[in-house]
């Protein structure tokens, strides 16, 4: 916002608008009574819209057929019985985006989730992988506050599942959002959702 404030709209030469000022930028969700402050000129910050679940919810659409492709797009860190795992299963996915979800919920919105965890994540069996096409891909940070490098690799690439999706898909879109795993403020555990 600062570089387009500073060098204006369009070339000066060609009747562009020049210097420019940008008090506000705002965004009225579906299902909101106001706006949102998406930028705010006076502190020039950039925030994030919110993403209620009933945003997510509509977007979820559903799924043509029986199988979806889930995309890892950033290193994912999912840990089980102590160990960083390489090859998820569905029921992992959705035990560790329940988790993340609620934690999230529980922190952010003072909100705790009347759902059946055990059962939920029960259920999740019947969706079965067809085709994994992961990879592990190791990547470093150094901590100033630990006065160390941190190795946070994790698996990337896709996993095909096959079943019935329209029960999960809220989730799996919500996890776009949040994504899943360890690490997620570092902005690995992004994964994106594929029909087919």
């Amino acid at each position: 916002m600062g570089e387009w404030e500073n060098g204006g709209v369009g070339e000066r030469e060609t009747g562009g608008v020049g210097d420019t000022e940008s008090r506000a930028v705002n965004h009225t969700p579906h299902s909101a009574l106001c706006e949102v402050v998406i930028y705010d000129g006076a502190t020039r910050l950039i925030h994030n819209p919110p993403v209620g679940y009933d945003r997510v919810h509509l977007d979820a659409g559903s799924v043509p057929g029986d199988q979806l492709t889930v995309r890892f797009l950033t290193p994912t860190r999912i840990k089980e019985q102590g160990r960083f795992i390489s090859r998820p299963t569905f029921q992992q996915l959705i035990k560790h985006l329940l988790l993340r979800v609620s934690l999230l919920a529980d922190y952010h919105c003072d909100l705790t989730l009347d759902l059946d965890f055990k059962s939920l994540i029960e259920q999740s069996k019947a969706v079965q992988t067809v085709q994994t096409h992961l990879h592990w891909h190791d990547w470093e940070r150094y901590s100033n506050r630990q006065q160390t490098r941190m190795s946070l690799g994790g698996f990337m690439g896709d996993i095909v599942f096959t079943g019935d999706f329209q029960r999960w898909l809220p989730l799996l879109r919500l996890g776009e959002y949040v994504h899943i795993g360890k690490a997620t403020s570092f902005g690995l555990g992004k994964c994106e959702i594929k029909q087919g």
